[in-house]
């Protein structure tokens, strides 16, 4: 977990400088404010935790008088310690914190305190309303937890839950939250009859976020990525590519975003960085992020398994940036859910066929094309197989295989795997020929069903020999190598 004592930093707050507008701020020389520590009645007043949904940032005002506000948007992430102090007669809520070695003040006028809810304004920034944080939460991926704000608060009739990241922490309907798979911070809004509340969910270490959820804008098409980063301040000049500046980001001064040209979507984004310590980031990819063993030092996933993420984010220390990739060129394609289809279930999936064959090229660091055997009496997809990048280590290749799949046998520089304990309980079998640079991944379950309906003996089909001859696999993989041809 990240130190973060060692990351506060005395900035201006989010809420100052960026979206409610700086106030008003002076020196201790200049200043006429009085800062006295306000009585108790006054402290019970706006004391408590608040989030305000539209900046996505928390702020604690602590009885003792201190505060913390904590804010991660597009611009900007970060924390800002300090005291605060209200007037309660005249709704005049004073933040008094240091910046660049000098005490400033910021004043807010504070209208329709209730409860639940307040709101901050001034004379030059419209009003933005607080809402009370009633409960937190920290869980481990996969823990759930349930919101008691119904029971604890029965005067208050709620409507519905709702998660701001549901990647992070899901809600259902009775306010049982799950902890789906990433880390980080989120809050749940809690709808009721008099007005919103929430609920702070951690997933994982409390750790700062150093920068936006950029993960959260992969996949997405342009104009999603121009409403969440605006107007770029680079263009690529080829239509896909992109530079957003982030003139107010203590962290990265840039970042740049690349659509993939057949989907037009996202599928790179590189942030980078300004002269931040290289422990300081890698405590936070560890804290954040979870390291792929499989593509080495720097390498994480948004999710436990790869397969499940939504980018892999890579540490370039020698170009001193984040990269949030693409996942799906770093993990083995998985096309079992094709087993069963036919030709035209194909083509409207993957376009169409090459000279009658399903074959089609892929953009992955294991596999260049895949070709889907159809048999011509079922027209049903019975097998696939991918041909593997010639840079591919057989081992690391290998252990990819058996992370996913039981390895049971290795014959004559071939490699075998199933789903299952045996050929009778597995729905795939997968061979993987070394030299030929092939895997062909098999319809166990298809098999078996023929096999009945052939009143062929189902104990055959648990004998090694029956997949696993040239009478089957051998077959395939002549077939395959004709194709490839």
């Amino acid at each position: 977990m990240i130190n973060n004592k060692s990351m506060k930093k005395f900035v201006i707050p989010i809420a100052a400088a960026i979206v409610l507008g700086f106030v008003s701020s002076c020196s201790d020389d200049e200043c006429d404010h009085s800062v006295i520590q306000p009585d108790s009645s006054s402290l019970l007043d706006v004391a408590g935790n608040w989030y305000e949904e539209a900046t996505n940032e928390e702020m604690r005002y602590n009885e003792n008088g201190t505060f913390y506000d904590r804010y991660c948007n597009t611009t900007r992430s970060g924390e800002t310690e300090g005291r605060w102090e209200y007037d309660q007669a005249n709704r005049r809520l004073t933040w008094i914190y240091s910046f660049m070695g000098q005490t400033q003040f910021s004043d807010w006028t504070v209208d329709d305190l209730t409860e639940m809810s307040l709101t901050i304004s001034s004379t030059t920034v419209a009003a933005h309303t607080l809402e009370r944080i009633v409960e937190s939460y920290q869980l481990e991926v996969g823990q759930t937890a349930n919101i008691q704000f119904a029971s604890d608060y029965p005067s208050y009739s709620v409507s519905s839950y709702t998660s701001k990241n549901e990647r992070l922490a899901s809600v259902d309907n009775q306010g049982v939250i799950t902890a789906e798979g990433e880390k980080g911070t989120t809050y749940i809004k809690v709808e009721t009859d008099k007005g919103n509340v929430w609920v702070r969910v951690t997933v994982g270490d409390d750790c700062l976020d150093l920068w936006y959820d950029y993960v959260s804008l992969m996949g997405a098409d342009y104009a999603t990525v121009r409403e969440a980063l605006g107007v770029p301040s680079i263009d690529g000049g080829d239509g896909y590519s992109f530079g957003f500046t982030l003139e107010l980001s203590d962290v990265a001064s840039e970042i740049d975003v690349f659509l993939d040209m057949n989907t037009a979507r996202v599928n790179e984004m590189a942030l980078a960085l300004k002269t931040v310590p290289e422990a300081e980031i890698l405590a936070y990819m560890d804290a954040h992020y979870y390291p792929y063993e499989f593509l080495g030092d720097g390498y994480y996933t948004t999710c436990p398994s790869i397969d499940e993420s939504m980018a892999v984010v890579r540490y370039d220390k020698e170009n001193n940036c984040i990269r949030f990739l693409e996942p799906g060129l770093y993990y083995l394609p998985d096309y079992t859910n094709t087993f069963g289809w036919n030709t035209e279930q194909i083509v409207a999936q993957f376009g169409e066929l090459f000279y009658g064959y399903a074959m089609y090229d892929l953009v992955n660091i294991y596999a260049y094309q895949v070709w889907f055997d159809i048999d011509e009496t079922t027209d049903k997809v019975s097998n696939y197989t991918l041909f593997v990048n010639g840079m591919v280590v057989p081992e690391d290749l290998h252990a990819l295989l058996s992370s996913k799949y039981n390895f049971f046998s290795e014959t004559e520089g071939r490699y075998n795997y199933r789903d299952g304990d045996s050929n009778a309980t597995s729905n795939v079998g997968v061979t993987y020929y070394v030299e030929d640079g092939m895997i062909i991944f098999i319809d166990l379950k298809a098999l078996r069903e023929s096999a009945n309906s052939k009143s062929r003996a189902l104990t055959s089909l648990d004998a090694l020999d029956f997949w696993l001859t040239p009478a089957y696999v051998d077959m395939i993989r002549e077939k395959a190598t004709k194709v490839k041809k």
